[in-house]
């Protein structure tokens, strides 16, 4: 199977038949790949199956013993299946808790159907879209496959019109928001849309391109549409034709992680990230408390333990230029209170904060300690060094 045929269980949840099942847990999960699908009604996996299997079952075998439920997905999970569809109100209610426990600790889907669903239609289905994806895969499910893996996307796989510039970019939906129409929205801006929910982001994943082909209005149109709505939205690198669309992909996704890494704000443009594309790799890495510690932590521990605003002092210097009488009015305080601070600051940092290499260091360590979400996972890991 090619890497452009790998199909996922995010992908089959965009499938006419997976319309009404919901992902009750595991989540994150997701993004697993699917190699077949298997009906299994019994209560030991033993050699039954090979791996990558969607498993269909409608938990007759375990349906009043909760306990058996939970070893069959231990089981499953072993032999590395890659989820579990289970049918409601025949003989399960709902999925016991000790079921959804094991699956969310190993992000592992499972997907309910409320209603009787023909697991022959569903197989089939799973199956013609394995083996023949070109004649199958929707463009919905085209678009999640690239959001998984952008080196595949291929415009002429979905589209036949012109390749305009565009953008990739991401809706973060609220969880009882219905999904805007963007097609009707994206054509009074001179925009067409395409989209698809993404199960593992909880997001609509979009490209646009201009109908206008006029790439420097673009980013003005972009905003007037997305200022129309609820909910935030991610903007990955402008396309100037739709061939570029993986390489807008992935700074869309590189701005998603940049994202759920900082502190979030209304919109984010990728071309409009600098100090955030630096410091996203050291979060990543688990490098940016050193980062911190390396040139604020006297301020920090000094301010913890006197109950001052050092580093804010600071701060607030360096961002009014080293401007002393503009920093002492953006603080309400006297010049004289201000000198007094700065020498203090000199004394603990020991460094010349003024200096342009100096400055810099700090403004980027200020800036990281200001904007990033777990200040308390920062000031735990500085207290205990």
């Amino acid at each position: 199977m090619s890497e452009n045929n790998l199909l996922t269980i995010e992908m089959l949840l965009a499938m006419d038949c997976f319309k009404k099942a919901k992902v009750v847990c595991g989540l994150k999960g997701t993004q697993r790949i699917v190699k077949w699908a298997h009906v299994l009604e019994v209560n030991k996996v033993e050699a039954l199956i090979n791996g990558g299997e969607l498993i269909l079952t409608t938990g007759i075998g375990w349906a009043e013993k909760p306990h058996i439920g939970a070893k069959l997905l231990d089981e499953l999970i072993e032999n590395q299946a890659s989820g579990l569809c289970v049918e409601l109100n025949t003989y399960v209610e709902k999925i016991p808790e000790e079921m959804v426990e094991i699956a969310e600790e190993n992000n592992f889907p499972i997907i309910v159907f409320k209603n009787q669903v023909r697991f022959i239609d569903i197989t089939k289905k799973i199956y013609d879209q394995l083996y023949f994806p070109g004649e199958n895969l929707t463009f919905q499910q085209r678009l999640i496959q690239w959001w998984n893996n952008p080196s595949t996307a291929v415009m002429s796989d979905i589209s036949t019109k012109p390749m305009h510039p565009g953008v990739a970019s991401l809706y973060l939906i609220h969880p009882n928001e219905t999904v805007p129409n963007f097609c009707i929205l994206g054509k009074e801006l001179g925009l067409n849309i395409i989209f698809t929910n993404l199960a593992s982001t909880t997001g609509v994943f979009l490209l646009v391109s201009d109908l206008n082909d006029e790439i420097h209005t673009l980013r003005k149109r972009l905003d007037k549409l997305f200022n129309s709505l609820p909910s935030l939205v991610l903007i990955g690198q402008k396309m100037h034709n739709m061939n570029e669309v993986a390489q807008s992909i992935n700074t869309l996704k590189e701005t998603n992680k940049i994202y759920h890494s900082l502190i979030k704000k209304r919109t984010l443009h990728y071309d409009e990230l600098f100090i955030e594309k630096l410091v996203e790799p050291l979060i990543r890495e688990n490098k940016l408390s050193t980062l911190i510690e390396e040139h604020l932590f006297p301020l920090i521990k000094y301010d913890q333990e006197n109950d001052s605003n050092l580093l804010n002092t600071l701060d607030t210097y360096l961002s009014h230029q080293c401007n002393k009488q503009e920093t002492a009015n953006a603080l309400f305080i006297v010049r004289q209170t201000l000198y007094h601070r700065l020498d203090k600051i000199n004394k603990l940092l020991k460094t010349d904060f003024t200096s342009s290499y100096d400055r810099l260091s700090l403004e980027i360590a200020l800036w990281s300690f200001r904007n990033i979400i777990d200040k308390g996972k920062i000031n735990n890991h500085l207290k205990n060094n």
